[in-house]
């Protein structure tokens, strides 16, 4: 496909993008039900929504930026690539998860 557009892809709305992602994903089967908490000034909303509904172009964006930084990435490059200035917006996005660092301080360790 990026050949037959010589790999020249027409821009589309972030709105677009989102509506055709989550479609993908439904297709795919990401249809586990999931708690999404919310608040409305003091007022506490629950609503049990699907995963696909939940999916967004940030989500891709979160997930790179995690992925990168697990991978051992430089955070200059991470930056570079997201277009990300601020090393403090760049900290909100990465995610850690147990069993990375677990990993990493076994390697060091070890």
């Amino acid at each position: 496909m990026l050949d037959k557009y010589n790999w020249e892809l027409g821009k589309i709305s972030s709105q677009k993008f989102n509506q055709n992602i989550q479609k993908i994903c439904k297709l795919a089967g990401f249809t586990e039900e999931i708690k999404n908490t919310s608040y409305i000034g003091s007022k506490k909303v629950v609503e049990i929504k699907q995963r696909w509904q939940m999916v967004a172009s940030h989500t891709a964006r979160r997930t790179f930026i995690t992925i990168a930084a697990e991978k051992m990435m430089p955070d200059h490059i991470i930056m570079s690539i997201t277009g990300i200035r601020d090393p403090k917006t760049l900290k909100k996005y990465k995610k850690v998860n147990k069993d990375s660092i677990m990993e990493s301080a076994f390697d060091v360790f070890d």
